[in-house]
Formats: C-alpha cells, structure tokens, sequence
C-alpha cells in the first residue's frame, strides 16, 4: 500500500512540475513574441507655471528595466516622478528581462516659464546665426542675422537679408560654416525667410513664445550681428504695440523697442525675459533716440508647415515676374558675372538705369579705376580686348532683355575714377565734386551698346 501510493504522489509530482515548466516555457516564449507596453507620461500641471512640473511615468507592464531621459542627457532608472523646473522634453523605455526594448514615449515639457536674469537670457546669442550673402562672383555684399528653430537647419531671418541674393553662408556662434539648401517658406510682404541649411543635424534650438502677450513696458532683449560684428546683446523695452509697420511692412503691425539694433541685425531674435522668441528685429530709424521695429512671432508660425524646397534663383523669379529700373538695378548688381580679359578683371562699381520716356532706354554701367595705379592702363585693355568686352556686355544684355523684354535698352559702358583735385580734360558733364568724399569723381563713357533693326550696334568713343 505505501509502495502503492509512494508511486501515485511521485506521478503527481512529475505532472506538477511538467505543467509549471510548461507554462514558465509559454511565458517566456510569449514574452519574446509580445513587444513590451510603451510607457506612458503624464505631467501634474499643465497651465503657464512658473514653478515646477512633476513627470509621472505608468503603464511599465512586464518591463524590469525602467528608464528616463531629459533632453539630450543620459539614460537613468526611473523610481519616482520626475520633477522639471525648467521646459524640456522627457523621455520613456522599458526593458524585458530578456532585453526586449520597448518603444520610447516623450512628452514635451513647455508651460514652465520662469523669469530669467539678463545673464541667463544672454545665452540664447548661442542660438543665433550670422548670414553672409555673396554676388554671383562670390565677392562678399553684406550680411545678416537669423536663429536656428529646428535641429536639422531650420534658419530664420528676413526677407529682405536675402533678397536678389545668389548665395549665402550661414555662420553658428561657433564658427561653423553652413551653405543654403534652398528656402522652405517666405513672405516678402511679412519680410520673413525660413532658410534651410546643407548637412545640418542636432542643433541647439530656441524657444518660441506668443508674441499676443506682450505688454508695454516688458523687458526685452535683442542679439543679433549689427555691421557685422561679432553677436551682441542690447537690452530695452516694449515701448509701442501694433503699430504701423516701416520699411518692407507698411501694411503690417510691428513691436517698437527700446533694444539698440543696426545694420546687420535684421533677423535677429527678439527675446522675452522667459528665454522666448518673441520677435524677429528687422528695422530702425536713424538719428532717432532707439525706436527700433521687430515682427511679431505669431507671424511666423505658419511658416513653419511648410516643407518644400526652392532654390534662391527660383525665388527671384516667383517675387520679380518683371522688375522695375530699380530692381533691375539691384538684380544685376548681385548677379552680373565679372568678364577676365588678360591679366585684368572687369567688373561693375555702379548700375544707373536712366527711362528715356522714349526707346531705347539706357542702362549706364561703370568700371572701377580706383583700383589701377593708373587710369590709363584700364583704358588700353579696354582698347585690346574690343571683341572680349562685346561679348561680356552681350551676356548681360541677354539676361536684361530676359527680365524685361518689353522695353529696348542701350549699354553705356563707362569709366569711374576719383581725384582729390580737378584734373584737366573733362568737361562739366564727365566730372562731378562729391561733397560727402570731398574728390572730384570722373564718368567718362567709353562703348554705347545695344541691337538696332535685330543687328549689334556698337560705338566706342
């Protein structure tokens, strides 16, 4: 009988332990089938704070490794709520104990605005980009400012910065060099540019604010690169809202500020003293006492859907179906291309464009002598290189008719060159007292060229 049931109780046993390795195998076979649950995170205030914000993480399933991260910071094991006292994005993981990641979860931390100090507000200059635009033979023209607003190159700016421009370089405060892609979205009549950087990932980006909220009196500050300086930080005020815009906004409101801005700002951020952008500065008044203009950033906003990519010749085109003598002026400035002939380079100083009021109208273009030891020597390459000079000239005169078909022009090519006294053998016509350089400055035309009856008609004097 105890043999009996020794027997039976070891059988019992076996089917136990058969059953629970059996359902240990299921589990763990299920494990490796079933991704782990991704975690989910919930924060305890959501309303403008300017204290601090918990982070509570759930919905951890069958995970055993619990994690967090904030922002760009390392990995650490979750045992509590997070507590945030400053706007971030907070990050989730799971991990099975058979290693099975699970999805990573975030959630953007951005209702946190606490009041910062001048010196803390300042490091947002690390966030602002200088803008270096080139003519069409890659001699430097000027320069601008933007902020960066998306960590794979998204550069703001104003319209006008790059306006005609053929190329630009785009320089972070750390000295690294970018070129432009193209241009994701803008707006001439809002003088905003949204630019779009080559190879750019992982950038520092700024905060935007609501521009609504803004109060007379707020302090403000502006960073940008005024002349081209290094980046600079001035301190001001709100000190008028909704006013009527100047510049390339008249029918726009813009921001008055109290914050010195110069040439060379244009597109710099305009900064709340919660670290947000709440303006792009674009615009000031001379020998006033600091009434300078920023845009609002609301304006901005829906900019930044957009995702197409156009090139800048092409934005030229979209904005100057046909141009008028000014722009046409500005255009060929920024895009003519330099003619070598020898061992000299012709380029343009100056575009005047005179509307006769009858056709053909004249388009006056000069040549720089400033730059030869002597006057002289540019007039006999000019006189060895007839045939070199015609053809420069009719490749600019092509892209002319290209853009403005509907009026004939004729080329003057002229000489300029400057004295710090009269010099003989030009009459009242060719020489011209500067007041401001105190020199007399020469234009001597030297070819008149253009097409009569769809034939070269060509002069040198």
């Amino acid at each position: 009988m105890d043999f009996k049931m020794r027997k039976v109780s070891r059988a019992i046993l076996f089917t136990l332990v058969l059953v629970l390795l059996l359902s240990i195998s299921n589990v763990y076979a299920n494990e490796k089938l079933i991704n782990p649950t991704t975690p989910v995170l919930a924060q305890d205030i959501t309303k403008q704070t300017d204290e601090s914000v918990t982070v509570m993480i759930t919905n951890w399933g069958a995970t055993v490794t619990r994690e967090y991260k904030i922002d760009n910071g390392p990995w650490q094991e979750y045992i509590k709520p997070v507590v945030l006292r400053s706007n971030a994005t907070i990050y989730a993981r799971g991990t099975t104990s058979l290693g099975k990641v699970s999805d990573i979860a975030s959630l953007q931390i951005k209702n946190i605005k606490k009041l910062l100090s001048k010196t803390e507000v300042s490091k947002q200059a690390s966030l602002t980009v200088k803008i270096v635009s080139y003519d069409i033979n890659n001699v430097e023209i000027g320069s601008g400012s933007g902020f960066i607003v998306s960590s794979d190159g998204q550069i703001i700016t104003n319209y006008h910065v790059i306006d005609m421009i053929p190329r630009m370089e785009v320089i972070t405060t750390d000295n690294k060099i970018y070129a432009v892609e193209g241009i994701t979205a803008y707006d001439k009549k809002l003088d905003l540019a949204v630019l779009k950087l080559e190879h750019a990932k992982d950038l520092p980006t700024v905060i935007l604010g609501n521009s609504d909220e803004l109060q007379l009196g707020d302090d403000i500050v502006a960073i940008g690169y005024p002349l081209g300086l290094p980046v600079t930080v001035s301190f001001g005020n709100i000190s008028s809202l909704n006013i009527p815009g100047g510049l390339y906004r008249t029918e726009q409101k813009d921001i008055q500020i109290t914050a010195p801005i110069s040439r060379g700002s244009s597109g710099g951020p305009l900064i709340n003293m919660y670290g947000e952008v709440v303006g792009i500065n674009y615009s000031y008044i001379e020998n006033a006492q600091n009434i300078n203009y920023s845009i609002p950033v609301n304006e901005l906003k829906p900019m930044l859907a957009s995702k197409s990519l156009k090139k800048l010749p092409d934005i030229i085109k979209e904005v100057y179906p046909s141009m008028n003598y000014t722009q046409l002026e500005r255009y060929l400035y920024f895009n003519y291309l330099d003619k070598k002939s020898g061992d000299y380079n012709f380029s343009f100083t100056n575009i005047v464009i005179n509307e006769s009021g009858k056709q053909p109208d004249v388009i006056d273009v000069y040549l720089d002598l400033n730059t030869m030891k002597y006057a002289e020597i540019l007039l006999a390459e000019l006189e060895g290189n007839k045939k070199e000079v015609e053809k420069w000239i009719d490749e600019i005169y092509s892209k002319v008719k290209a853009i403005n078909r509907q009026n004939d022009v004729y080329f003057h090519v002229g000489l300029y060159w400057s004295y710090y006294t009269r010099p003989e053998g030009y009459t009242d016509e060719e020489a011209y007292y500067n007041t401001s350089t105190k020199m007399w400055e020469i234009y001597k035309e030297k070819v008149k060229y253009g097409y009569k009856n769809s034939m070269v008609d060509v002069t040198w004097y």
